[in-house]
């Protein structure tokens, strides 16, 4: 059978500042995805190449090589998933890459782009474009919050009722 493999990486590249998370507000299911994948056409060779992509785009320095990477990971992935790229389907006239996060064509994609992207989502309607470095310091704030918060509580000699109610940041629910 097939074991994944799951490893902590930092991925801080030089273009750091030209990559946007946007969200799509299209909520896919992970177990349709799963369902629709064309199983026939995973094997060794397949795994190889992807993984392959996948370390290449880790340790990526030039934001070209890295928007290429990307699509070539998204055709991969597409074939597997019998769908078309987020890019080729929605957004034909971007000037960059564009990476589909979790289920495919869901809540969130990564872009790579410019200065000028997070325009270019807002003019067609897409109002959340978190910029990669305020989406890992607003990651990093709240686990510390929810540490601090537990810490506190751990110290406290009398039982706490107190509801710790850490709001999520993209859209106010408490998580």
């Amino acid at each position: 059978g097939m074991n994944p493999l799951i490893e902590s990486v930092t991925f801080e590249p030089p273009f750091k500042e030209h990559l946007f998370f946007v969200y799509l507000n299209k909520k896919q299911s992970s177990f349709t995805a799963i369902n629709s994948l064309n199983i026939e056409l995973i094997n060794q060779e397949l795994i190889s190449i992807v993984n392959s992509i996948t370390k290449e785009i880790l340790n990526c320095l030039d934001q070209s090589l890295f928007d290429r990477l990307i699509i070539e990971h998204e055709r991969h992935i597409g074939l597997l998933l019998n769908q078309t790229p987020i890019q080729q389907l929605l957004f034909k006239d971007f000037n960059g890459a564009i990476k589909s996060l979790g289920a495919w064509g869901g809540d969130f994609i990564l872009a790579s782009g410019n200065a000028e992207t997070p325009q270019f989502f807002y003019s067609k309607g897409y109002k959340t474009v978190i910029s990669y470095s305020e989406m890992f310091f607003k990651k990093a704030l709240s686990v510390a919050l929810l540490i601090s918060a537990l810490s506190a509580q751990e110290k406290s000699t009398t039982p706490s009722t107190t509801k710790f109610g850490f709001t999520d940041l993209f859209n106010g629910k408490d998580l």
